[in-house]
């Protein structure tokens, strides 16, 4: 249960367990900017009160939703923000809790940090479908955020600023190289900003070359000879075709598409 009320700026903290931890500046300003015009048009949400530890007969409030807007407001000038007050209640959800949600439901959310936030509720007991029906978000996009922060911090660096898509089938191409490739080939992809069919297309390649072979489909249907005979160089009708002195193209589309994907690394 929370009530509605006009909080003093300097009575609010921020949240210690606060999951998000990086603030663009000049976003900052820009929301500082429209509050200084237009006022607070959405409410933050607070825990409290409690006392304060450095003033007595004081309380603060700390923030469960909402600090970049509690930043910009004092950016801006403000002396009060309106906020949603969560009453102090033995046994109820956590501060870290409430913030972990509360972060997952946005929308402008780092990916890494939305990621290292779903872990934190795993580690607490949630189950993926408690997850999913709390923070409104997908089970793929919450599956696929857990995975990203499961690579090195070289990858995660270009899934946060944008440097990587944030694709289902992108994050699995990556997850299938070498562990002693994967930083270098990424980080190569991520600087180019490479699109998702490059990307695909050069982890699986070099994926294949050493010898990690994606997994086979079943219930493969047959393939027609001039399928069969692109797929397969050494089949029989390659075979045949060669042994009449015909000299099959395979050679030739394997050499381009080799220098093709090569093309988008620097090694």
């Amino acid at each position: 249960m929370s009530t509605l009320q006009m909080i003093p700026l300097d009575a609010i903290r921020p949240n210690p367990d606060q999951p998000r931890k990086h603030f663009s500046e000049s976003a900052l300003q820009s929301l500082a900017d429209s509050i200084r015009e237009h006022g607070v048009m959405n409410p933050i949400s607070v825990r409290g009160p409690y006392p304060d530890a450095d003033q007595v007969d004081q309380y603060v409030y700390f923030i469960l939703d909402g600090e970049r807007r509690w930043r910009s407001s004092r950016m801006a000038g403000k002396e009060t923000i309106p906020a949603h007050i969560h009453q102090v209640e033995s046994g109820s959800q956590s501060n870290l809790e409430l913030a972990l949600i509360g972060n997952c439901q946005r929308e402008d959310m780092d990916p890494v940090e939305e990621g290292n936030a779903y872990l934190k509720l795993r580690k607490l007991g949630y189950t993926l479908d408690r997850i999913v029906k709390l923070t409104g978000k997908s089970s793929m996009t919450v599956q696929m955020r857990m995975k990203i922060v499961s690579f090195e911090p070289e990858i995660q660096k270009y899934f946060s600023n944008g440097g990587l898509p944030l694709d289902g089938s992108v994050i699995y191409a990556i997850e299938k190289l070498p562990d002693d490739l994967r930083v270098k080939t990424v980080v190569a992809l991520g600087m180019r900003h490479a699109s998702n069919h490059a990307i695909k297309m050069v982890c699986t390649r070099i994926a294949n070359d050493n010898g990690i072979d994606s997994p086979k489909k079943k219930n493969k249907k047959a393939l027609s000879p001039a399928a069969a005979y692109s797929e397969e160089p050494n089949s029989r009708i390659f075979n045949t075709i060669n042994a009449y002195g015909q000299v099959p193209p395979w050679m030739v589309i394997e050499q381009a598409s080799k220098e093709t994907w090569r093309s988008l690394l620097p090694f």
